[in-house]
């Protein structure tokens, strides 16, 4: 089976200022021969992959580039700020900015302030219907329901986490395997124990940002997301 991240052996090696000014100048050219006169827009996150995308595409469209970025409340400090000065003011970049902090949390913090963490707490073990207490450890799960992210290993060990004076959050979907362990285990720990299958954008974001700790087992990890 090929590796598709693996690079080919094919292909040249960027080792020179040089070599990489001719591969950009290559890729801005065909870029412009296919955007035309037409707009493009692209989802901003900060993050490297789409700063690169952005910053190649404002070299080669300019203002036919629309980027959003949308600040949903998890991002590290001062990185909605950077995003705007950097794009915005520094590369005069076509740049939406959405507030979306207060669509996702009833409340907020951050490393200044971490007074609203509790709140937050409180209204997710509210929302999922958990016992609410501030002193007990509230663990997050938020997966894939498969073998390759290790639920099996969850399944092997969740009696004796259950044990313990814990709460569990789940929020996910996959096999009906262990789709049936969690609904089992929110059943058998009523008050202890969350299962929402399916997918929820809001609520993943509630429940990050909520809980105390998080349970990311995995046979292997390909790309590193939860």
């Amino acid at each position: 089976m090929q590796n598709k991240n693996k690079r080919p052996e094919n292909m040249e090696r960027l080792t020179t200022p040089a070599q990489a000014e001719a591969f950009i100048q290559q890729q801005v050219q065909e870029i412009q021969e296919t955007v035309g006169d037409q707009k493009v827009l692209l989802a901003l996150s900060g993050g490297v992959d789409s700063s690169v995308v952005a910053a190649l595409l404002i070299r080669a469209i300019g203002k036919q580039l629309v980027c959003v970025h949308v600040n949903h409340g998890l991002l590290r400090k001062g990185e909605p700020e950077q995003v705007i000065r950097v794009f915005r003011d520094q590369m005069d970049a076509n740049l939406i900015y959405v507030d979306a902090t207060d669509r996702f949390l009833g409340a907020h913090y951050g490393l200044d302030d971490m007074a609203g963490k509790a709140e937050q707490k409180r209204l997710l073990q509210q929302e999922l219907g958990l016992a609410a207490r501030a002193d007990v450890p509230l663990i997050a799960m938020i997966s894939r329901l498969t073998p390759q992210k290790g639920l099996d290993l969850v399944e092997r060990v969740l009696t004796d986490i259950m044990r313990m004076d814990v709460q569990l959050a789940l929020l996910g979907d996959g096999d009906r395997r262990f789709i049936d362990l969690f609904n089992w285990a929110a059943w058998r720990y009523p008050g202890q124990v969350a299962a929402y299958i399916g997918l929820n954008e809001g609520l993943a974001h509630r429940v990050y940002a909520g809980s105390d700790m998080f349970l990311m087992p995995s046979q292997f990890e390909p790309c590193g997301l939860s």
